[in-house]
C-alpha cells in the first residue's frame, strides 16, 4: 500500500470515529435570535408574538433605535389612533445617548417600550434615577443550584402568578427609585424569602417605559413549558391592545449584517462537516503539491503534405490511363466551382449561362462560349476522350478562371 492510500484511509477511519462517537448536546448559550431554535433563542416567540390579541403589526428590524424612528416616525401613529410599542429582548443594550433621545420622544407622544435585558447602560439608569443590581445567581451557571421565586403585582395583573425558575435566571434586581414614580410589576424572590422588584413601569409623558430584567423568560424553554408558559403570556400582556410592535433585534447598534457562515457555524453538524471538508482540503493540497508532472515528448512540426498528395494522385489517374474518367470528373469539378463561387445554376448551359458567367468572371464572352462548347461536347455526346481532349479542355479551363 503506498503512503497516499494508507493517509486517505486513516483519514476516513478518523471521520467514521467522530460520526460514530458524536452525540448532539443541548447548547444552554443565549442566543436571543429569532432563527434560533435553541432553549434560549426566540424561534417560538417570533411565531406567536403577532397572535397576540389586538396586536396589528410586527415590524423587525436590526439597525439602531435613531435610523428606524427617523424612517417610519412611529410616534405620528397616536395621531391616527394606532399605538406603537417598541419591544427589545437582549442581554444587555448598547445604545448610545442619540438613540435614547430619540426612543425618550417616541415615549412621551404616548408610545410604549418594552426593554427585556440584564444590562442597561449607565447613562439610561442615571437618567431614569434608578439602580441595576447585576444578579442574585452567579452570572456564569446556566442551572441555579436552588430555583428563584418571580411573581406578577398582583394589582395589576389582577391575579397573584408566580413560578420557580432556574434555567438561565440572573436575579437582577432594580433599586435606589421613587415608589411614587415607578410601578412596580414583578419581583424576584431570594432564598431568603426577600423580594426584589425586576419589572418596572415608568410613565414618561403620555406613554410608558417598561424594564425587565429577565429576557430568558420569553425564550423557547419557558414558552414551550406548559408550567411556565402562563407567566409568560402575563408578561406580554403589558403590551397595549391594538398596537403596533416594533421589535429591535440584537442589541448592538452596528448589528446591520450577518456573516454568510453564521447558519453553518450555528449548527453543530453542518459545522463539524465544514470543518472537516476544510481539513480534508488542506490534506489533499500537502499530498498533491509535489506532484512531478509527466514528461512530455517533442512533437515534429507539421509538414506541408499538399504537394506529394496530388503528386501522389497524379501518378495514380496516369497509371490508370483512363482520360474519359478524368475529363468527367474536371468538367464536374469544374460546374460545382461555378455553382459555389459565382452561384450560376448549371441545368441548362445555354447562351444566357454564357453570358451570366462571362460577367461573373469578367473574361471575354468568346473564349467562355467556347468552354462551354468544348464542356456540352463531352456532356452530350458519347465518345471516348483521349490527351489531346484532357489537354484542351484545360487550356480552356485556364483561359477563363486563370
Amino acid at each position: 500500500m503506498s503512503l497516499k492510500r494508507f493517509y486517505i484511509l486513516l483519514l476516513s477511519q478518523l471521520i467514521l470515529l467522530v460520526g460514530c462517537h458524536f452525540k448532539r448536546q443541548t447548547d444552554w448559550s443565549p442566543s436571543y435570535d429569532i432563527h434560533s431554535k435553541k432553549p434560549f433563542g426566540l424561534y417560538v416567540l417570533d411565531r406567536e408574538l403577532g397572535q397576540l390579541n389586538g396586536v396589528q403589526n410586527v415590524t423587525k428590524w436590526r439597525k439602531n433605535i435613531t435610523s428606524h424612528l427617523d424612517r417610519y416616525e412611529p410616534w405620528e401613529l397616536a395621531d391616527s389612533g394606532a399605538l406603537g410599542c417598541i419591544l427589545t429582548i437582549s442581554p444587555d443594550l448598547r445604545w448610545d445617548n442619540k438613540s435614547y433621545e430619540s426612543l425618550h420622544v417616541y415615549i412621551n407622544e404616548g408610545n410604549v417600550c418594552m426593554l427585556f435585558t440584564n444590562d442597561i447602560p449607565q447613562f439610561i439608569l442615571d437618567s431614569l434615577h434608578i439602580s441595576l443590581n447585576g444578579g442574585i445567581a452567579n452570572f456564569f451557571s446556566v442551572k441555579l443550584d436552588k430555583k428563584l421565586k418571580l411573581c406578577h403585582n398582583a394589582s395589576v395583573v389582577g391575579k397573584s402568578s408566580c413560578i420557580n425558575a432556574d434555567m438561565g435566571i440572573l436575579g437582577a434586581y432594580f433599586y435606589n427609585f421613587d415608589s411614587l414614580k415607578v410601578n412596580v410589576l414583578g419581583y424576584v424572590y431570594d432564598n431568603d424569602g426577600k423580594k426584589y422588584a425586576n419589572f418596572i413601569d415608568i410613565p414618561i409623558g403620555s406613554g410608558h417605559l417598561y424594564l425587565m430584567t429577565e429576557p430568558v423568560l420569553l425564550t423557547n424553554y419557558y414558552i414551550l413549558d406548559p408550567d411556565f408558559r402562563p407567566f409568560t403570556e402575563e408578561i406580554l400582556g403589558f403590551i397595549p391592545k391594538n398596537a403596533e410592535i416594533f421589535w429591535k433585534l440584537g442589541s448592538s447598534i452596528d448589528e446591520d449584517s450577518a456573516s454568510p457562515l453564521r447558519f453553518i457555524m450555528s449548527h453543530t453538524p453542518l459545522r463539524i462537516a465544514f470543518l472537516l471538508f476544510i481539513f480534508g482540503l488542506l490534506v489533499f493540497a500537502f499530498f498533491t503539491a509535489r506532484r512531478r508532472q509527466r514528461i512530455v515528448p517533442p512533437q515534429p512540426k507539421n509538414t506541408n503534405s499538399t504537394i506529394e498528395f496530388v503528386r501522389s494522385l497524379s501518378n495514380l489517374y496516369e497509371q490508370s490511363d483512363d482520360i474519359n474518367f478524368i475529363v468527367k470528373n474536371k468538367i464536374k469539378y469544374l460546374l460545382n466551382k461555378i455553382r459555389d463561387e459565382y452561384h450560376l445554376p448549371t441545368d441548362q448551359l445555354n447562351d444566357d449561362f454564357i453570358r451570366q458567367l462571362s460577367v461573373k468572371t469578367k473574361k471575354d464572352p468568346e473564349q467562355v462560349r467556347i468552354l462551354i462548347q468544348e464542356v456540352n461536347k463531352h456532356l452530350n455526346y458519347s465518345f471516348q476522350a483521349n490527351e489531346n481532349d484532357l489537354i484542351r479542355l484545360n487550356r480552356f479551363i485556364e483561359a477563363v478562371f486563370i
